[in-house]
């Protein structure tokens, strides 16, 4: 199981913070608590708990900006990833010997517009978003709904996800783990655990 943003894609919110800075006024803090805090829009979006129109509205009220400079933020925010090319090899040569899923936390948009550009589904056997879950990956409810879907037992699978926050739970649910830090030590890792790659 590969995580998304961080993983198969890259992690890039330091630099959008800080370009939204300048862009568009918004402080570390604020950035923060809208998009990553628990009770976060960010969040309620992310676990499809609010639809794009409803995430642009509360979004631009709580920032006190207009609709259209809000839609010109949620449009900036989809398209921040870049795939991790040495991820996408890595999960070519698993996939000769294993399915391999996908386990994210992102917005539907960002998954819409980056399958669109670079084709990433078709890398897995099958993704498990947070949108369509309903709750996230810091949560036993994700790895539950997911295994009733799911022909594996937990212990016999293995989640590379980049976020320690992720990493914990998947262990306590009874999943092997791998705390990513590249696609070297990524397959090293995954070697050490009896993947043949």
């Amino acid at each position: 199981m590969f995580d998304y943003h961080g993983v198969v894609f890259t992690r890039v919110n330091v630099s959008f913070r800080e370009r939204a800075a300048k862009k568009y006024g918004i402080s570390e803090k604020l950035y923060n608590e809208t998009f990553y805090s628990k009770s976060s829009l960010g969040r309620k979006f992310r676990n499809g708990k609010l639809t794009k129109k409803q995430f642009i509205i509360v979004l631009g009220k709580k920032l006190g900006f207009t609709k259209k400079l809000t839609k010109k933020l949620a449009e900036d925010m989809k398209k921040q990833p870049v795939p991790n090319k040495k991820v996408f090899s890595l999960v070519k040569k698993l996939n000769k010997k294993y399915p391999v899923y996908m386990f994210s936390g992102n917005m539907r948009d960002r998954a819409i517009y980056t399958n669109k550009k670079y084709h990433f589904r078709k890398l897995f056997k099958k993704c498990f978003f947070s949108f369509d879950m309903g709750c996230n990956k810091d949560s036993l409810e994700f790895y539950r709904k997911a295994f009733n879907k799911l022909p594996y037992k937990p212990n016999e699978t293995v989640l590379v996800d980049d976020l320690t926050r992720f990493t914990k739970v998947a262990k306590k649910f009874g999943m092997k783990t791998i705390l990513f830090k590249d696609a070297r030590q990524t397959e090293r890792a995954l070697q050490k655990l009896d993947v043949q790659i």
